[in-house]
């Protein structure tokens, strides 16, 4: 094994060259630690601790190992973080890692943390009850609140993520049901496409699979295969309250695996 370390102009790099195939990894240093991003690779890595060398030139690997990937299996954008360096079929296992069929890379993002806002701006911000689950391709969402009030029909909801989407986040209280799902995949999918920031679910979402591979960030309170009427009922751009806080129009909200919280201004 060949291991070539540099460090480029604003993260360093490393380029692991392991039996057959290639493997390239890029070290990020976060608030969180370091975060190994492998790519393009025949084999699957079994173990790789990495260090960065404070004010240094290079990054250190202190201990690495890799075998053959099994036939069929690929090592494709699996992120590794160095709590628990291990990955298997293109999937990794430990604290933090991404979850399985999560699309590879997702879960990082230049969004405030929302520990970090309660730390910073905890006089500001209410915290929703903590009973939401993280579904979609990314988990931190953050944008001005745009809200719906529905039951069992997501009518407004396929309206909404039609509309532009960049800097908002679409809060969606279909009164706490989780008999029909008001998000599927391809609403997800426009709503990635138009940009929006995440979907925030009081109810129930299906496609799961597919979901967790969408470029959007969807909290929800779990799933449903069943799908929602239509019958073109709710309302639009009004308060709306669950969970132990009320959103209104404009509001900010911001989401992440720890919760969700909504202040009156952006923060962070």
């Amino acid at each position: 094994m060949r291991v070539h370390a540099e460090r480029g102009a604003d993260i360093p790099r490393m380029r692991i060259e392991i039996g057959r195939g290639q493997a390239q990894a890029i070290i990020e240093q976060s608030s969180s630690g370091s975060e190994v991003v492998v790519a393009g690779a025949d084999v699957v890595v079994v173990a790789v601790v990495v260090v960065l060398v404070s004010g240094g030139s290079a990054a250190s690997v202190l201990s690495s190992s890799a075998h053959p990937a099994a036939s069929g299996t690929r090592a494709t954008n699996t992120t590794v973080h160095t709590r628990h360096l291990i990955a298997r079929h293109g999937r990794t296992v430990g604290e933090g890692a991404t979850p399985p069929g999560r699309l590879p890379g997702m879960a990082a993002s230049d969004l405030p943390a929302t520990a970090d806002l309660c730390d910073d701006h905890d006089d500001e911000v209410a915290i929703l009850d903590n009973v939401f689950r993280s579904l979609g391709g990314r988990d931190q969402m953050a944008g001005t609140a745009v809200t719906l009030k529905l039951f069992e029909d997501n009518s407004l909801v396929r309206e909404a993520v039609a509309e532009d989407g960049v800097g908002k986040v679409l809060v969606v209280d279909a009164g706490g049901s989780r008999r029909r799902a008001v998000v599927g995949d391809q609403l997800a999918a426009t709503a990635s496409d138009n940009g929006w920031s995440g979907i925030l679910v009081y109810g129930a979402v299906r496609d799961s699979a597919i979901l967790a591979k969408t470029d959007l960030a969807i909290h929800a309170l779990g799933t449903n295969p069943r799908k929602t009427k239509k019958r073109n009922l709710g309302d639009r751009d009004v308060d709306v309250t669950f969970c132990g806080a009320t959103i209104r129009p404009g509001d900010w909200i911001c989401a992440d695996l720890d919760g969700v919280l909504v202040a009156d201004r952006p923060l962070g």
